[in-house]
């Protein structure tokens, strides 16, 4: 824990007082001092508990980011949502979409999903499942305009295009082995191994209680990317008003640049 540090708006910054700014939000961020260089392979192992008071009509509800120091969008490159008491991790880019709403400067796509989830965003129709062990070069998913996060209620509910269309995304592929358990009051084991970089090179991994869950290859950030820019992470309750109390709980929490570090005995990140 002494690796994080209170930072964010509407909290107590590590190098000044408490600001209140109306958002409910109560994250630890990592301490400046100890940031990567953006694109920087990394692993990172966490055990987070997820409170059972989330329901299927709660909006947005992040918990868990990853995030470009001095990114022009402001948002997050990687994030865990629980909209809607459903499981989900998204990565955003650019939006290159030629034909885009000029405000419409971001391209979110999702690249992970609970199982159970009523409706499976990014991937197909809204109201089908896409099943574990599918390849996707993805072509198209929703765009978010400015100012991001501003209603993520609506996320999710529109029709997204599987290969062979064009749209906001570009150069990614997804595959996918597993769906993400339900966390949902009780502790899961969380695995990242993480390369952000804004071009083909990129690569996020996840594992969830020691299965795979998903590999996406390809564009992850945002342009400019800038050598002197970090990346960093931060855990906790990121939502829109809701009125009920939520408890969320990390433990274990490790990054290194070496597998071992997280994983010392092969089985919470399997090939």
């Amino acid at each position: 824990m002494l690796a994080f540090a209170w930072h964010p708006k509407g909290c107590a910054r590590e190098d000044g007082p408490y600001d209140r700014d109306g958002s409910e939000r109560s994250e630890l961020w990592e301490a400046e001092k100890i940031l990567a260089p953006i694109g920087t392979d990394l692993w990172y192992r966490f055990d987070m508990f997820i409170d059972d008071s989330i329901t299927p009509t709660t909006g947005r509800f992040v918990i868990g980011q990853w995030k470009q120091t001095n990114s022009p969008k402001d948002a997050p490159v990687l994030a865990q949502r629980f909209n809607g008491r459903a499981f989900t991790v998204s990565l955003e880019q650019d939006n290159a979409d030629p034909d885009r709403d000029p405000k419409n400067v971001l391209c979110r796509v999702f690249i992970a999903s609970q199982e159970t989830a009523p409706v499976e965003p990014g991937f197909g129709s809204p109201h089908t499942l896409v099943k574990p062990a599918q390849v996707f070069s993805l072509m198209k998913t929703e765009t978010l305009s400015i100012g991001h996060d501003t209603d993520d209620l609506a996320h999710g509910t529109t029709p997204l295009s599987l290969p062979g269309l064009t749209g906001c995304a570009r150069g990614l592929l997804v595959t996918r082995f597993n769906s993400l358990p339900d966390p949902f009051g009780k502790w899961t084991t969380m695995v990242y191994h993480l390369r952000l970089v804004s071009d083909q090179t990129g690569l996020i991994e996840i594992w969830a209680d020691g299965k795979k869950i998903s590999k996406t290859e390809g564009i992850v950030g945002f342009k400019p990317f800038l050598a002197k820019e970090s990346q960093y992470f931060k855990f906790g309750s990121y939502r829109n008003h809701a009125e009920f109390a939520t408890v969320t709980r990390l433990d274990h929490y490790v990054r290194s640049e070496q597998k071992a570090d997280v994983d010392p005995d092969g089985t919470l990140a399997p090939p």
